[in-house]
């Protein structure tokens, strides 16, 4: 009896284990099919693929590891705006600017009344310098030169002392008042010229005064007439050997000399007088005869040279200095 009793549990034991076997095979398939029939809300929304690498040894060394990139260009859809015609409108143009703005004054015309020509500093002229100095001068509204500087030097301090002290003795028309209250500048050139040949029928000390210090009226002097054609023909001749030795003592063959030297004359200018008064009268004994000093610049084929010549009244040279344009 008793053994019956074990056999039966045993029986109930193994058939309990095998409902709850079966009970659980089928909950593991209610929840199979739960999973392959329900939605899934937290899948990617692209796959991910991963590569599996075996583990290499752990002796072996491990070698850079290539990596590459691959990039694909995103295309986005683009938003353009409408286009909008344009639609002209006449509108006022603007006055232009500069008839806005007030024009500046003209800049005040400079009168020089009075000048002064330098007197040729004697050693200058024992060391044989020479040249040619430019000059700015500041006019104040009075006229009076308040300042000069050399903008060109001779390449003689003596020389430039000499003109700066000769400008600075210029006196200029009044100026409007306000016109320039800073002053207006004016620029000129004074030439320093030791001639050195020379031709002469008046002697040796015509030309003296010709060196001293000079005040002129105006700003430009008056040749006197038919000085530029004498100076034309007694060029001409001198280079001809028309005009005598005798009073020159060999003046006139080194004169012609430096002509053939410099060439045929291209032009003649005048570039103003000297020796104080229009007309200097000269006594020669048994004549007299009065001049005016005359100077020039001659443009030569190979060079350029300055002149300084008295003619009389009649067209007639009495005396020629002529000296190469160092400056030239």
């Amino acid at each position: 009896m008793q053994r019956a009793t074990v056999d039966h549990i045993d029986h109930a034991v193994t058939a309990g284990a095998v409902l709850l076997a079966h009970a659980g095979l089928i909950w593991i398939a209610i929840q199979v099919h739960a999973y392959h029939n329900e939605p899934n809300l937290l899948a990617a929304p692209e796959p991910v693929i991963a590569t599996l690498i075996p583990q290499r040894p752990r002796d072996r060394v491990l070698g850079p590891v290539p990596v590459y990139v691959k990039t694909q260009e995103v295309v986005r859809p683009q938003y353009l705006a409408p286009t909008i015609p344009e639609i002209p409108v006449d509108e006022p143009q603007p006055a232009p600017i500069a008839e806005a703005l007030p024009q500046p004054a003209p800049a005040p015309t400079l009168t020089l009344v009075q000048r002064v020509v330098p007197k040729y500093p004697p050693r200058s002229a024992a060391r044989r310098e020479e040249g040619a100095t430019r000059v700015h001068l500041r006019v104040d509204e009075s006229g009076r030169v308040v300042d000069a500087e050399v903008i060109n030097s001779s390449g003689h301090k003596r020389l430039d002392g000499a003109a700066i002290a000769a400008v600075r003795k210029w006196r200029f028309a009044q100026l409007p008042a306000g016109s320039a209250p800073d002053g207006a500048w004016v620029a000129t050139e004074v030439r320093f010229v030791l001639y050195r040949f020379a031709y002469s029928r008046l002697g040796d000390d015509a030309t003296d005064a010709v060196y001293d210090e000079e005040v002129k009226s105006g700003a430009k002097d008056e040749q006197t007439p038919g000085s530029q054609e004498a100076l034309a023909r007694f060029i001409a001749d001198v280079a001809a050997g028309n005009v005598s030795d005798d009073t020159s003592d060999g003046e006139v063959a080194r004169m012609r000399a430096a002509l053939q030297e410099w060439g045929e004359v291209k032009s003649i200018r005048f570039t103003g007088t000297a020796g104080g008064p229009r007309w200097i009268t000269h006594n020669l004994g048994r004549e007299t005869v009065e001049v005016q000093w005359n100077k020039f610049e001659v443009h030569h084929e190979r060079a350029t040279s300055e002149w300084l010549i008295a003619v009389d009244r009649e067209g007639t040279v009495w005396n020629a200095r002529a000296s190469r344009a160092p400056w030239f």
